[in-house]
């Protein structure tokens, strides 16, 4: 189907070929600096992120669950089902 819609919407089974213009030369630029946007941004993550290489207590993994829960009064949602309607979900109070 894309490739159809590449070629201009026909079905025809090749796509025409594309001119060796400009474009070809910008197209590598393009990938280039892709590329050190993907470096700079997991430089990033790796500077920003904080791990000690030990895992949780269980005492602060239930903390972390408690925090986390639904409190009395809130509301929560739950999915009825595993299609992508909109009015299969229920909204009840805890």
């Amino acid at each position: 189907f894309l490739a159809r819609l590449e070629a201009g919407g026909n079905d025809d089974p090749h796509p025409p070929p594309q001119p060796n213009t400009v474009a070809g030369a910008s197209s590598s630029g393009m990938k280039a600096l892709s590329a050190a946007a993907d470096q700079l941004l997991a430089d990033y993550v790796r500077s920003t992120s904080q791990f000690s290489g030990q895992a949780l207590s269980p005492t602060r993994r239930k903390w972390k669950r408690r925090k986390f829960a639904a409190n009395q009064g809130d509301q929560v949602a739950a999915k009825v089902t595993r299609t992508d309607e909109n009015g299969s979900w229920i909204l009840p109070y805890v």
